[in-house]
């Protein structure tokens, strides 16, 4: 079974079977990514940091007929994502409350 590695973030993760989950990566490598890590549904389980949704991650992957298995993984870095996004989403409700809060008062409309 070829194998390849990759460093890529986290997007989307859903349940699969049992404590399996498909995990959706945007990779440098080869972009999106779709593989089964299996066991993160158990605790303790050693990948459960690496499918958190904006979670920056070297990824080894062995490649499969449908999908990917994720077989191994470190996290790089998981803070900055997280605080990136939230950052963009309340510049995101402000500049919107801008607009709307301007289009009251614009002598146009």
């Amino acid at each position: 079974m070829p194998t390849f590695k990759a460093t890529g973030i986290c997007l989307i993760v859903r349940k699969y079977r049992g404590t399996e989950r498909i995990a959706t990566f945007f990779t440098r490598e080869r972009g999106k990514v779709e593989a089964v890590a299996k066991g993160v549904g158990k605790p303790g389980s050693s990948l459960a940091a690496v499918v958190e949704p904006l979670a920056l991650s070297r990824l080894f992957f062995a490649e499969g007929r449908n999908l990917d298995r994720l077989t191994q993984a470190q996290v790089v870095n998981s803070g900055p994502g997280r605080q990136l996004v939230l950052r963009l989403t309340h510049r995101y409700a402000a500049l919107r409350l801008c607009l709307i809060r301007g289009r009251a008062h614009c002598p146009h409309h």
